[in-house]
C-alpha cells in the first residue's frame, strides 16, 4: 500500500465513470459515488445522472466520454456474457482511450476483452449475503477505506505503474501481452447459423486424442467470426461450448507486433497465466522470461517445462486460438513448425484451435490434423449459414423479400459471408434495393469495384492520375 498525505491526494479533481452491475453489489458502487464526491471528485453514476424518459444509451455514452477514468465493478453478474452492459460499457471506454480500474468484488472469469487489464483484488471488503438469512451484503470498513486510499492515489496519479496484480502484474511486466483488436469487438449478436461447426468443435475438445483442431476457409468465410463466437457464446443461450478458452492470439499482415512469434508465444502465455492460476505460480518462478531465446527454446520455457510441473493438477479441457495464421507473413513457417512439432508436447488437457486460408503449405503441414474446410467439404452448411443470416437480417429491418430473392443472394455470395454482410449494409441504406438483385455486384471481387468507383465518381481524371492510379 503507497501512503500519502490524504489532501494531497484529494486535491486533483477527476471525472469518474462507475460501471456496475444492479445486483446486491450495487451498495458498492453508491458508497463509491458517495465518498468520491465528498473528496470533490466528478462520479457519474445512473441512479443519479439518469432519469425516467432519458435516452440511457446516449446518456450513458456521453457520461463515458466526459469521463476520465472508468471504474469498473467487476462481479458475477455485470461481468455476465451475453447481455452484459458493463462489458459493453468498458469496451467502448477502451475504444475512447480511456483509463480503466476494474475491482474484483467478486471471483469471476475475467472476460476477453478485458483480460489485459490488471485489476484490484478487492472481496475483502465485502462480506457476502446471508441467503437463508436473506440478508444485504455488508461492507468492512477497514478494507475498504484501505481500498478507497489507494483508488483515490490511482486516480490522481494514472502515469504511475499499478501494483497490487501480485503474480500477474509481475508476469504482464516480463511477458508484455499483446492488445488484439478481437479482445475489444464484443460478440456479434448479428452472428447466426454454424451449428455444424460448433458441433465438429464440441466433438474434438471431448476427443483426448486430438490435439489441433484446424479451420480452414478463403477469405471472407466467417473463420473469424466464429472465433468471436467461441470466445463470447452465452452459457446462458447455448450450451454447444463446454471447454475453457485459455487465451487467443490474432494475427494482422500489417501489424509487425502481431506478426512475431515471440510476441505471439508471450502473449498466449500470458492469458494462459489469467486462466490457470496454477500455471501463473509455475510460470512466474521461472527466470528466462526475459532472455532471448529462440521460438523453440521459448516454447519450452513458456509451455513445456512449466506446464509439465502441473499436468495432473488441470481437470478441465483448456483451448488456445491462434487465429488468421495465414496473415503472419515471414514468421508462418516457424509457427506452423511450433504446431507440428511441438505443441503435441504439452499436456492432454491443452488443445490448439487454429484458423487460416488453405495455402498449399499450411494445407500440406496441416494434414494430419484432419481440418474441417468451409468452402470445400462442408459447403452446402456454409450456404444454409448464409442463407440464415441473410432471413434474419431480412426480416429484422421489415425489408420486403421472397425466397428467391435470397437464394439469388446466396448464390452471389458464392460462400462469403463477408459478401452477405456488405450487401445486407447497402441494402440497409438504401444504396442497392433488392427489387434490383441481377444489378447486385456478381462476386466479392465485383464489390470491390463498385466500391472503388463510389468512392472516385467524384474525382477527375487529372486527381486520379495524381494517385498514380491510371
Amino acid at each position: 500500500m503507497i501512503n500519502k498525505d490524504q489532501k494531497s491526494v484529494e486535491n486533483e479533481k477527476v471525472s469518474v465513470f462507475i460501471s456496475y452491475g444492479h445486483d446486491e453489489y450495487a451498495v458498492v458502487a453508491e458508497r463509491l459515488r458517495d465518498d468520491l464526491t465528498k473528496r470533490g471528485h466528478d462520479a457519474w453514476f445512473d441512479k443519479i445522472e439518469l432519469r425516467t424518459g432519458d435516452n440511457w444509451l446516449l446518456k450513458i455514452t456521453k457520461g463515458i466520454k466526459k469521463s476520465s477514468w472508468v471504474i469498473l465493478l467487476m462481479t458475477p453478474h455485470s461481468m455476465r456474457i451475453p447481455n452484459g452492459v458493463c462489458l459493453d460499457e468498458t469496451v467502448f471506454a477502451r475504444s475512447e482511450g480511456k483509463n480503466i480500474l476494474p475491482l474484483m468484488l467478486k471471483s469471476v472469469e475475467v472476460p476477453f476483452c478485458i483480460i489485459s487489464l490488471q485489476y484490484m483484488f478487492c472481496e475483502k471488503i465485502v462480506c457476502s449475503p446471508d441467503e437463508e438469512a436473506d440478508k444485504q451484503i455488508e461492507i468492512d470498513e477497514k478494507e475498504y477505506q484501505e481500498a478507497l486510499n489507494t483508488i483515490i492515489e490511482i486516480l490522481n496519479n494514472k502515469d504511475e505503474r499499478l501494483r497490487w496484480g501480485g503474480l500477474l502484474s509481475l508476469l504482464k511486466d516480463k511477458l508484455k501481452p499483446l492488445e488484439n483488436d478481437i479482445y475489444r469487438n464484443r460478440y456479434n449478436s448479428d452472428f447466426v447459423g454454424r451449428k455444424w461447426l460448433f458441433e465438429k468443435h464440441e466433438e474434438w475438445a471431448k476427443d483426448e486424442e486430438s490435439k489441433v483442431f484446424v479451420l480452414q476457409g478463403g477469405p471472407g468465410t466467417g473463420k473469424s467470426e466464429f472465433v468471436k463466437a467461441l470466445c463470447f457464446w452465452g452459457k446462458e443461450e447455448k450450451e454447444i461450448k463446454k471447454e475453457k478458452i485459455g487465451g487467443i492470439h490474432f494475427f494482422e499482415y500489417s501489424d509487425s507486433r502481431k506478426n512475431n512469434v515471440r510476441a505471439m508465444l508471450k502473449s498466449l502465455a500470458y492469458h494462459l497465466a489469467v486462466r490457470v492460476p496454477e500455471y501463473a505460480k509455475e510460470l512466474a518462478q521461472r527466470k528466462d522470461l526475459e532472455e532471448e531465446q529462440n521460438p523453440n527454446a521459448l516454447f519450452n520455457s513458456l509451455f513445456i517445462e512449466p506446464l509439465d510441473k502441473i499436468k495432473n493438477q488441470i481437470n478441465e479441457t483448456v483451448v488456445l486460438i491462434i487465429d488468421a495464421l495465414d496473415e503472419a507473413g515471414d514468421e508462418k513457417q516457424k509457427i506452423i513448425d511450433i504446431i507440428v512439432e511441438k505443441f503435441k508436447e504439452t499436456p492432454k488437457w491443452l488443445k490448439l484451435f487454429v484458423t487460416a486460408r488453405p495455402e498449399e503449405e499450411i494445407k500440406r503441414r496441416f494434414e494430419k490434423f484432419n481440418p474441417i474446410v468451409i468452402d470445400v467439404e462442408y459447403a452446402k452448411e456454409n450456404e444454409r449459414d448464409i442463407e440464415g443470416y441473410l432471413k434474419t437480417q431480412l426480416e429484422k429491418d421489415g425489408i420486403e423479400h421472397s425466397n428467391y430473392d435470397i437464394m439469388k443472394l446466396v448464390e452471389k455470395s458464392e460462400g462469403s459471408f463477408l459478401y452477405a454482410v456488405k450487401i445486407m449494409k447497402l441494402i440497409k441504406t438504401g444504396k442497392v434495393s433488392i427489387k434490383n438483385i441481377e444489378d447486385f455486384p456478381k462476386d466479392m471481387k465485383d464489390m470491390y469495384l463498385a466500391d472503388f468507383e463510389r468512392i472516385f465518381e467524384q474525382k477527375d481524371e487529372e486527381q486520379i492520375k495524381k494517385l498514380n492510379l491510371l
